[in-house]
């Protein structure tokens, strides 16, 4: 830094400006700085509760101050502040703290000193300079910065009160991965034939011929959507409304109400309104959202009606953020593509098709309540995170180039050496995939040891008509030839309660959890299990892939003794076939609490056991995990649940069965650290997940996690469980990123949305 010839002179202007009522006093202190030191940037920053705000600067734009907020834990400014000691460097990039802060500017400049702005003590904020070239400081140049940062630290108190943020931020049910920011689009209304002035009829053959008129476009539209769809989940769905275009119960009921003299947008928009509430009035959530697809069919027919409203004529624009409740699966098809960049999900059902299409579309997606939705309405950008759930109204652009560089995980591409995934203390740990569509196997990095889990029902759930044994037997083809050598462990159709595929037939039940569902309805239905065995073994034929047959909501004993007898039997008709088939591992499924104490009668008939904690938890503490109304207690942090997964860990040891598991608690950081500390070793999670744990697992000791698990369990609620995570996170030491991945979960744990 160039010698200041008279430093009073320096330090007498800066007083002058403090005791001044000129708001913009802070910056002209920049002014001055700049001008005097000879420096390129002079820049001040305060300290907030988690990171540190801009307040002033010459030198960068001036769109910075108060917008721009450095994370807590990284940087030279983090490093000043923390150690409350004046930082002088030749050259900051070579400093093990300097943080590379995206559209500063910031790579041009090398020389740099920085000083605490103190006041009362206490350190409030950081007064920087930086310089184009390198340069080495003095006791003269530490003493003057270290005076300026006194004379300035009243100013810092007043404007860290004026600009606090506040902490506006929504979190909700994250569900497809990705991060998008744009301006925010609210349709939170799309049924719009409900309200239109219809106006009269024009008599019964003139409505009756337009009517058949816009089912014939409406089915013309469709068919080309369909045709020109990317994936087999928008191909199906399409399918599954060209089916209830032609549905005689429609046209039965539009017939009804033209022969009433009614128009044929009223007679189109009441016959579905019918139709929809009598799908509303059922319990459970896969009928509901039949009545949204309803609702879209009519809504699809009343704009063929008017062809000026046709969504296809409608001009693209820029992608948006789209705040929406009940969104009509064709418009996402239509319009998701061109002008979807995430989606804020009002209420929306988590088994939908909408979220079926987003997954398949890339959409980034967020679920959220009405009361939350209030929160956003204020907003014109909004900044959707699909992974966590996080939605931030209108951000800075700093604010977002920040926090997706934070989260940002490598590709695979640059992990596909990834070392196999070992605790600190060397304990092997096998990280599994979890999957339920083809394209879910595709590109699989070597890394990846096994399939944990495919679900095979999702081949069902979009299909209009049963799958037959030649097209599964082409699906279980494709998954096991991706999965090459890796384990595949194959579950079998799991169907029922809100889970009900429009080709399988269910009788309506009050209660349908605990009823003719996954095992139980396969087992009165032995076309379809013998049908699917038989695909699988003909797959793993062909393949030589490493196949595994898993088991659902195994309950009873006979259940496995019965899947075992179709699994020989069907061996016993291929090999007469002249395919040669071997027996696969079989497993089974522990996911209702009767079947822990099966598990050491059954274990002759296996060779694993899986853990689904989904239902287990459902059925261990009764609640309905579709039901809004107890949901607040579909936790797993109870103490009597992680007693009851350590008595399964326990059982499958003393039978000597591994064992697995594969529900959403693995696919939780803290759940998989619970699950650690309990036993398990195998746990199988979604794609998108997986990198994040092998790094989080890579700083894990078991020692210190299962010292940690035999404290939790003498506790009696779940509350004092999270207050014990807490404790453990804060002496933990960890890296930045993964302590803030951490820390966020268990926030919403502790404070749910």
């Amino acid at each position: 830094m160039p010698r200041v010839r008279n430093p009073l002179d320096v330090t007498s202007k800066v007083a002058h400006l403090c005791q001044g009522e000129d708001s913009r006093a802070l910056d002209n202190i920049c002014g001055v700085l700049m001008e005097s030191l000879g420096c390129q940037v002079v820049s001040v920053y305060s300290c907030l509760k988690d990171g540190y705000l801009m307040v002033a600067n010459r030198g960068f734009g001036k769109e910075h101050v108060d917008n721009l907020i450095l994370k807590k834990g990284r940087g030279l400014v983090h490093h000043i502040v923390s150690t409350n000691k004046t930082l002088c460097l030749n050259d900051a990039t070579t400093h093990p703290s300097f943080y590379y802060v995206q559209g500063l500017g910031e790579e041009k400049f090398h020389g740099f000193i920085g000083t605490p702005i103190r006041r009362k003590g206490k350190v409030i904020g950081s007064l920087n300079f930086q310089f184009t070239k390198t340069y080495d400081s003095s006791l003269d140049d530490i003493a003057l910065v270290e005076t300026i940062s006194q004379q300035i630290a009243q100013l810092i108190q007043i404007k860290k009160k004026k600009i606090l943020p506040k902490d506006v931020n929504v979190t909700g049910r994250g569900v497809t991965s990705g991060h998008f920011c744009g301006s925010v689009v609210k349709r939170l209304s799309f049924e719009d034939t409900s309200s239109a002035d219809f106006g009269p009829g024009a008599g019964y053959k003139v409505e009756k011929a337009r009517l058949q008129e816009a089912h014939y476009k409406s089915q013309l539209f469709l068919e080309e959507l369909r045709d020109s769809s990317n994936t087999k989940e928008m191909s199906e769905i399409l399918g599954a409304h060209l089916m209830m275009l032609r549905d005689p119960m429609l046209l039965e009921k539009e017939e009804h109400h033209l022969k009433d003299n009614a128009s044929a947008e009223q007679a189109v928009t009441l016959a579905s309104m019918e139709i929809a509430e009598m799908f509303k009035e059922l319990s459970d959530p896969y009928m509901q959202q039949r009545a949204i697809d309803v609702i879209d069919v009519g809504r699809r027919v009343f704009h063929s009606l008017q062809p000026s409203e046709d969504l296809k004529t409608k001009k693209k624009v820029e992608k948006a953020v789209y705040m929406v409740h009940q969104l009509p699966p064709s418009v996402l098809i239509e319009e998701g593509p061109l002008l979807y960049g995430a989606l804020v999900l009002v209420e929306e059902n988590m088994y939908s098709h909408i979220i079926i299409l987003a997954k398949s579309m890339g959409i980034p997606s967020v679920i959220i309540s009405r009361d939350q939705m209030m929160a956003l309405m204020e907003a014109e950008t909004v900044f959707v995170d699909g992974e966590s759930g996080l939605i931030s109204p209108d951000p800075t652009s700093v604010w977002v180039e920040e926090y997706t560089k934070s989260r940002a995980l490598p590709s695979e591409k640059e992990v596909a050496k990834l070392p196999s995934c070992r605790t600190r203390n060397g304990v092997p740990i096998t990280l599994g995939m979890n999957g339920g569509f083809v394209r879910d196997m595709k590109n699989l990095p070597t890394w990846i040891p096994e399939i944990g889990l495919f679900r095979t029902e999702f081949q069902f759930f979009t299909s209009p008509k049963l799958p037959t044994e030649e097209e599964l037997t082409a699906q279980y083809t494709e998954i096991l030839k991706s999965a090459g050598n890796r384990p595949t462990t194959l579950r079998i159709l799991d169907a029922g309660a809100d889970k009900q595929p429009p080709c399988l037939h269910f009788v309506h039940e009050d209660n349908p959890v605990l009823g003719d569902r996954s095992i139980r309805f396969l087992l009165k239905n032995s076309d379809i299990i013998f049908s699917q065995l038989r695909a699988m073994l003909k797959a793993q034929a062909a393949t030589q892939g490493h196949l595994r047959i898993l088991i659902p909501m195994v309950t009873v004993y006979e259940e496995v003794s019965r899947i075992r007898d179709h699994v020989v039997k069907v061996i016993r008709d291929l090999r007469r076939e002249g395919i040669q088939v071997k027996l696969p591992p079989i497993g089974a499924m522990v996911e209702v609490p009767s079947s822990i104490h099966l598990i050491s009668k059954i274990s002759p008939m296996v060779d694993f056991f899986c853990v689904g904690t989904n239902d287990l938890l459902q059925y261990f503490i009764a609640v309905d995990r579709t039901n809004t109304l107890v949901q607040y207690l579909y936790k797993w942090h109870h103490p009597s649940f992680l007693m009851s997964l350590r008595e399964i860990v326990e059982a499958s040891q003393k039978a000597e069965r591994p064992v697995s598991i594969c529900g959403e608690m693995a696919g939780e950081m803290w759940g998989s650290l619970i699950l650690l500390a309990l036993g398990f070793r195998n746990l199988s999670m979604d794609r998108q997940v997986l990198y994040r744990h092998h790094e989080l697992i890579r700083h894990c000791s078991t020692k210190s996690l299962e010292r940690l698990v035999d404290r939790l369990l003498q506790y009696n609620t779940g509350l004092e469980i999270l207050e014990q995570l807490q404790l453990f996170l804060d002496k933990w030491s960890l890296p930045p990123k993964l302590k803030e991945v951490l820390q966020t979960e268990l926030n919403s744990m502790i404070n749910p949305s």
